[in-house]
């Protein structure tokens, strides 16, 4: 319970809010990361297709 008071004092709620923001923000660009592989790894499947290429798996 003490610790939770202390969180309460101003510099820690602005440390704690910047901290929760470069949180975001880096669950943001994983995830932005994350959509940007499955493009690129579609991309290619559709040009090795294309390719005469079979599917190694045709989960992804």
């Amino acid at each position: 319970m003490a610790a939770l008071l202390g969180c309460y004092r101003k510099g820690r709620i602005a440390a704690a809010g910047a901290e929760a923001i470069r949180f975001g923000t880096a669950i943001e660009q994983e995830r932005r990361h994350t959509r940007m592989t499955i493009l690129r790894c579609d991309k290619e499947r559709r040009i090795a297709r294309s390719a005469g290429a079979t599917d190694v798996n045709p989960m992804l």
